[in-house]
């Protein structure tokens, strides 16, 4: 392994990590997150199950 893929998956990695804290600190608090677009009709890209 070289230097560069090392730090590629390293990089990925701490990114699960970064999206499991993200999402454990989210459903721990019951907090509402969502991502839209900004259309006329600011569509719905994704929602967590506490959207609603």
């Amino acid at each position: 392994m070289n230097a560069d893929s090392y730090g590629l998956k390293l990089n990925e990695q701490s990114s699960e990590q970064t999206v499991y804290d993200y999402n454990m600190l989210m459903s721990a608090m019951n907090v509402s997150v969502s991502k839209h677009l900004m259309d006329e009709n600011f569509t719905v890209v994704w929602a967590n199950d506490y959207f609603y």
